[in-house]
């Protein structure tokens, strides 16, 4: 007999987030499989460093995804200011450094970022 989970995600905003070019976030619509791995194996306790067990999970999962309700489109703009010794974070585990000489301190450090607004004033239902 098949096992189903239904996962019903709300929120005001929503970011699955997609391919980076730059300093540009972008989204998706639906969060990727590995998006789904990562949060069962968090619940289940295992450390991202665990590979083999997220492979082995991930290849079991099939995910079907929709939207119930409408949404618009947010862009938001950051900016922190770094000093000389200050790094960006990245999600790739390298620090981010500016490469282009003192000077390029002067100014921020820019990101925008997009987000899935949600239409509904309410999140109940």
């Amino acid at each position: 007999m098949p096992c189903h989970l239904l996962l019903r995600l709300q929120a005001p905003l929503i970011a699955f987030g997609g391919e980076t070019i730059d300093n540009f976030g972008v989204i998706r619509d639906f969060p990727a499989l590995s998006m789904i791995t990562g949060m069962f194996a968090n619940a289940l306790g295992w450390r991202r460093e665990d590979c083999e067990l997220h492979d082995r999970l991930q290849s079991r999962l099939i995910v079907g995804a929709r939207l119930n309700t409408p949404i618009q489109s947010l862009t938001d703009f950051q900016t922190a200011q770094l000093g000389k010794d200050d790094k960006g974070w990245t999600t790739w585990g390298v620090p981010e450094e500016r490469r282009g000489g003192a000077g390029t301190y002067e100014g921020p450090h820019l990101r925008y970022r997009d987000y899935h607004a949600s239409l509904n004033s309410t999140l109940s239902d």
